[in-house]
């Protein structure tokens, strides 16, 4: 996001460093205070710091037969990850996020970081009645009640780097320049939820897995790192150039097939077949990936008085798949064909953004235009018997188009009262619209809108030493579906009439040890993400967690 400067309490602050503030409370520290190596050289700082932390999440609700039951028909391919989890204990799992940083002379360094986890309740049998015999599950390589080998991996033990790049600072003169290389996140425009919606979903994957998790996460916080080299110019005090070229291409992280808050039970990691009918079924092929050259963008910032304004342009892959099923197409035993995730290449967007301070809040839109969109196919998918040509590029099967798309948001802090100590609130209403189809218009969802629009916002009052050294807050969430059901592929908007709703309680002891409790509750009406009883498969628009109320608790301490 831009650094569109407000004034705050007599302070100028960033909008990223105002957003920050807002999320995690002024006064209450994000991290414990950083563990800096003394390297007995005032111009090389190194900092390695290590945060453990223990979760657990627990089911409230039993499972509703609108989003998943046990007969066989379209929503067989949905209801894994629903029937796996009675009510009860769904994730017990434990965090190890370890990060070095080195900076020399304050102009240069690097950064590595690195993050763990292991989960015992994937290691442990599932509640799945394995109704029909287990003919209604989709995972063949484990038997009926055990999680896929790579979902197992995935939610119960995995490792990764994150960050690992390199920075330097360069004066010319007045002139600025910032370059960046490695793999790292950035984000262009004045998007805080609806990134997806905005310029900035061009520029990077998503962490889906954790941001269903946690359901009011802002969009930065489900960035994932992508290997790219950055450049920013700062020409003057109101004018700042910036472009990327990315060198990788990553496709965003969805939970895993039959993992608690997974909606497929084909889709990415675990996903292998696709149930077609009573004893007939296709076979996961390799994706149809996009390629690693060819995403690369452009921004320029310009200030006016209290105004920054904000000019883009980029091309990108999209992270999110659409499925191919290709009856006879490798034919395995006991299927008739394949099916793969395909990724649409060679998306333009072009967008216009503005930000402002109004009293104490500030307020920010942005609007952009994307060409050759993926658009939503019926149900997601495009039955291509015997076809092996078509791809996510030149050859694309599923619908393609012209987008527009609008983003308002503003960022307030508010000052202590008889309620509170301060306050804080983040929000944002995002809008797409449709304006063309330009490839494959016969595939287009049925049900989907030309138009579609969604609201988020978070509200934390803070209440500053409620015992010696405690500070608490009380994060209050709300995310909905206005109206309409999104053609674009990947916006990642609400159910329509429907979202989710969450209450918690986050404490901060000494800035040593933190803790966090929290409820979420799904509003609409809720059902499969495929409709029942239609003759083709389309998607259902309705809130297909809409039965999986959950209870979060955690606590973690930075080393």
């Amino acid at each position: 996001m831009n650094d569109v400067w407000v004034k705050q309490n007599n302070k100028t602050l960033s909008r990223n460093a105002l957003a920050a503030a807002v999320a995690f409370g002024l006064t209450v520290s994000a991290h414990t205070e950083a563990t800096t190596i003394d390297t007995g050289n005032p111009d090389l700082r190194i900092r390695w710091d290590n945060t453990v932390k223990y979760s657990a999440s627990f089911r409230v609700a039993d499972v509703d037969p609108n989003v998943a039951d046990a007969s066989l028909g379209p929503q067989a391919n949905t209801n894994d990850g629903d029937l796996n989890f009675g009510k009860g204990l769904i994730s017990n799992r434990l965090d190890l996020l370890s990060e070095f940083d080195l900076r020399y002379k304050k102009q240069y360094g690097f950064r590595v970081s690195a993050a763990s986890w292991y989960d015992s309740v994937y290691h442990d049998s599932n509640d799945n009645p394995a109704a029909l015999g287990g003919a209604l599950i989709n995972a063949q390589s484990v038997p009926a009640g055990e999680f896929a080998e790579e979902t197992k991996d995935l939610h119960g033990q995995y490792g990764e780097i994150m960050d690992a790049f390199v920075y330097g600072g360069f004066n010319f003169g007045r002139k600025q320049l910032n370059v960046k290389a490695g793999r790292f996140t950035q984000l262009y425009g004045e998007s805080l939820f609806f990134g997806s919606n905005a310029v900035a979903g061009a520029m990077t994957s998503l962490d889906l897995a954790r941001a269903l998790s946690v359901p009011q996460s802002e969009f930065k916080e489900v960035a994932r790192p992508t290997g790219q080299l950055a450049a920013q110019l700062q020409v003057n005090s109101k004018l700042t150039l910036a472009a990327y070229y990315q060198f990788e291409w990553r496709k965003s992280r969805l939970p895993a097939a039959g993992s608690y808050f997974a909606f497929a039970d084909f889709v990415d990691k675990g996903g292998e077949t696709v149930i077609l009918g009573p004893g007939t079924i296709v076979h996961r092929t390799e994706d149809i990936t996009a390629d690693d050259s060819g995403q690369f963008g452009f921004q320029a910032r310009y200030k006016i008085n209290d105004y920054e304004v904000g000019f883009y342009a980029a091309q990108f892959h999209d992270k999110l798949p659409q499925f191919y099923v290709r009856p006879g197409i490798n034919v395995r035993d006991g299927g008739i064909g394949d099916y793969a995730q395909v990724f649409a290449e060679d998306i333009k967007v072009y967008g216009l953004s503005v930000s402002t301070l109004v009293g104490e809040t500030n307020i920010a839109a942005e609007m952009s235009m994307r060409q050759d969109m993926a658009l939503v196919a019926t149900g997601n998918t495009v039955i291509l018997p015997g076809d092996t040509v078509s791809d996510g590029g030149d050859n694309s099967a599923f619908p393609r188009g012209d987008t527009f798309h609008f983003n308002a948001s503003m960022i307030t802090i508010l000052n202590e009262n008889s309620v509170w100590d301060a306050a804080s609130f983040i929000g944002e209403f995002a809008f797409n619209r449709r304006l063309n189809i330009s490839e494959n218009a016969d595939q287009l969802d049925p049900l989907a809108t030309e138009n579609a629009s969604a609201i988020q916002f978070v509200f934390v009052p803070d209440y500053f030493q409620v015992l010696p050294g405690l500070d608490l807050q009380v994060p209050i969430g709300f995310g909905y579906g206005i109206d309409g059901r999104s053609s674009v592929n990947g916006v990642l908007f609400p159910a329509e009439h429907g979202g989710n709703a969450s209450i918690g309680l986050k404490g901060d002891y000494n800035r040593t040890w933190r803790f966090a409790v929290n409820f979420t509750k799904y509003l609409g009406e809720a059902g499969s993400v495929i409709q029942y009883d239609t003759p083709v498969p389309t998607l259902s628009y309705k809130n297909f967690h809409g039965d999986r109320d959950f209870i979060s608790l955690s606590v973690q301490r930075t080393f």
